[in-house]
């Protein structure tokens, strides 16, 4: 649930400067960054007053979980990349020997993509890799991932196998 202003510590705040969301009156919750200064005190100790200065912060935000996309997965195959299949290669790894289980890993390259791309263009050789993307992911079921490691090369991740002799009927 976001968090409302009022729920921020201020002192904390005045040295710090934070994020909190806030809700607006129609419902809408907006990221905002929040910085606070004082006006001073007079020596009987009577604050003076507070400068709070809230500023929008949806665009950082949207601009944020765009690199954290970009960073995890492949923009032309929307594919999790090399990085982000091998985090999910270990934590299915991990999960497997918690449950005494097994995963199996299929490597696929793409042969005579050099041939694609250089007979009809690099065009033509991105259009060739979404499709096969795509149709791979169709044919996978729920204990399966699969993640584009370079240009045309691929690993699908196969999960949840009770005993080594299972993987080969796969």
């Amino acid at each position: 649930a976001p968090e409302h202003l009022a729920s921020f510590n201020l002192e904390r705040l005045q040295s710090a400067p934070g994020e909190t969301v806030i809700r607006t009156r129609s419902g809408q919750t907006i990221p905002v960054s929040v910085h606070i200064s004082s006006l001073g005190r007079e020596p009987a100790d009577v604050h003076r007053g507070t400068i709070l200065v809230l500023r929008d912060i949806t665009e950082r935000k949207r601009a944020e979980r765009r690199i954290r996309y970009l960073a995890r997965f492949d923009t032309l195959t929307k594919m999790p990349n090399r990085m982000q299949f091998q985090h999910l290669l270990q934590q299915a790894i991990a999960r497997a020997r918690r449950s005494q289980q097994y995963v199996a890993i299929l490597y696929l390259d793409v042969d005579r993509f050099k041939d694609i791309n250089d007979t009809f263009g690099h065009a033509a050789g991105d259009t060739s890799l979404e499709i096969f993307a795509r149709r791979l992911l169709a044919e996978l079921g729920e204990n399966a991932h699969a993640g584009r490691l370079a240009g045309d090369e691929f690993a699908i991740l196969i999960t949840g196998f009770e005993r080594m002799d299972a993987m080969l009927k796969f």
